[in-house]
């Protein structure tokens, strides 16, 4: 052994070391260091056990100078090794964060993750690390735009009224497009239910009120006008009795 290095194998892990030595299941790198510290705890020679199993010299000093520091479990686990390439201080994943909330250079909409990585320096892959680190999506936005019609304001007091400061006996409808497919269903108060396929980008639409009034389904033919919309309920004479 190298100068420097002496050590005693005891009874019970001279039986570990063979034991994992013989397992057909043991990793070999593990069996010739287990070897490693037989053989030279045998008396061989640092040539001797270069030659039994085929290793370094500066191999061997390696295992033994291991096994005299940390014993049978120093033999089955490898030290930890710095990484090559060194991790990114706080400073730059500080910057990024940053960067993400503020808009982006040139005609674009939102930061991408090369992007980020030729303006901060460093990999997409750790600006993508960093981006799930802070929960940061640039690619969704939230945002809310009104509506340009000149009277909005005056439309939104009066859809919000009806729902805020609700008058006597008012009934409030949506009206939307939908697929055939997606039906509404029909309930006990008045709704909307589409029944038949569009054909030539004319709709079938029925109105359905209350069981209760008595009145039945009222069908009209939709073409994308709003004069179809009206009719309907402004023709309807329970609608009237009822609002009355």
């Amino acid at each position: 052994m190298r100068t420097g290095i002496s050590f005693t194998v005891s009874p019970s892990d001279r039986r570990r070391m063979s034991s994992i030595a013989a397992n057909r299941n043991t990793p070999q790198k593990h069996v010739w260091r287990c070897q490693i510290v037989l053989l030279s705890d045998n008396g061989a020679g640092t040539a001797e056990i270069m030659r039994q199993t085929g290793m370094s010299k500066t191999c061997v000093w390696r295992w033994q100078e291991r096994f005299m520091e940390e014993g049978v479990d120093g033999l089955l686990r490898d030290k930890t090794r710095p990484s090559r390439i060194a991790p990114l201080g706080p400073e730059i994943e500080d910057r990024i964060v940053t960067l993400t909330h503020c808009d982006p250079p040139g005609e674009v909409t939102h930061w991408t993750a090369d992007a980020m990585a030729e303006a901060a320096g460093v990999s997409a892959s750790a600006v993508r690390c960093i981006w799930k680190a802070h929960g940061l999506s640039p690619h969704r936005w939230r945002r809310f735009k009104l509506s340009n019609d000149p009277h909005f304001v005056e439309k939104l007091r009066d859809v919000v009224g009806l729902y805020v400061d609700p008058p006597a006996h008012a009934i409030v409808f949506s009206i939307d497009e939908r697929w055939p497919a997606a039906g509404l269903v029909d309930t006990e108060i008045g709704s909307f239910m589409l029944h038949r396929p569009r054909v030539r980008s004319r709709w079938d639409f029925c109105i359905r009120w209350s069981s209760a009034s008595g009145s039945g389904c009222r069908s009209i033919r939709y073409n994308r006008t709003r004069q179809p919309w009206l009719r309907p309920l402004c023709d309807t004479p329970s609608w009237r009795s009822a609002r009355s």
